[in-house]
């Protein structure tokens, strides 16, 4: 991994080499979906608000109670397939979105849990989902900060499990050919930093490209290819071609 900026730039894109495992192959035009890790300082400021916490090693698995197939045989607990057994540490750093301002819904139901009447009233304003809120997310507040913004709230971990959004992959551009590396996959990546409301806000960072940023050599990275067909040189090299560049990252 290098840095393709000066060092007098106020920018920084990363040059990353994949080694691929045996058996995987791409082709120039393809897309790398990539799962991050969301920042260690969000998931323990995260851990801190939550209440009911399990032990740190302990697996955990989520459960809903729903009724049974046939009339009169009660309800019970089937596991709930949005995530696999594993630690609340885990879930908060490989699985679950904590960096995106929670959601006018999320915001609802934390207001049933705060017990100071103003702090309420603010979340269930914000939770109308209209003006005021857009004006608030505009700041980009993670759910620690809400959490912190909002200090009478208990949150159940269990709840915090079930509600949040899933972490989704972030694509990037092949930037290689496997004709020149046929064991390596390479992404060009513009690491994504900036203050929010227009300059004036906090700084914010890209969840993905900050995480690719900051993984040392040898670190695993999970990912796979989204293959794009139509997006491919014609087999005839004779064949004339139009390239564009309008800067979206193709590489």
């Amino acid at each position: 991994r290098c840095n393709l900026q000066a060092p007098e730039s106020g920018r920084r894109t990363v040059l990353l080499r994949l080694a691929l495992p045996a058996g995987l192959s791409y082709q120039p035009g393809d897309h790398v979906g990539i799962h991050p890790d969301n920042p260690e300082d969000q998931v323990q400021r995260l851990l801190r608000r939550m209440e009911g916490l399990p032990p740190r090693n302990d697996l955990v698995q989520l459960e809903r109670l729903r009724d049974g197939p046939h009339a009169g045989r009660g309800r019970s607990w089937v596991p709930e397939p949005r995530l696999p057994p594993c630690t609340v540490t885990q879930a908060l750093t490989h699985l679950l979105d904590i960096t995106s301002p929670p959601s006018p819904d999320l915001l609802q139901l934390l207001a049933t849990l705060n017990s100071d009447p103003q702090q309420q009233q603010r979340l269930i304003t914000l939770g109308q989902g209209v003006v005021e809120y857009e004006q608030w997310r505009w700041a980009g507040p993670s759910l620690a900060e809400v959490l912190e913004e909002f200090p009478a709230t208990r949150v159940p971990t269990a709840l915090l499990l079930l509600h949040l959004p899933l972490l989704q992959p972030r694509y990037y551009s092949a930037s290689s050919c496997p004709l020149t590396h046929p064991a390596e996959l390479h992404l060009t990546v513009a690491v994504v930093e900036y203050r929010a409301q227009g300059g004036s806000g906090p700084l914010r960072h890209g969840v993905c490209s900050s995480w690719l940023e900051r993984i040392s050599y040898g670190d695993l990275v999970c990912c796979y290819i989204r293959r794009a067909p139509l997006f491919r040189l014609p087999d005839d090299p004779r064949v004339p071609c139009v390239l564009v560049g309008p800067g979206t990252g193709v590489a």
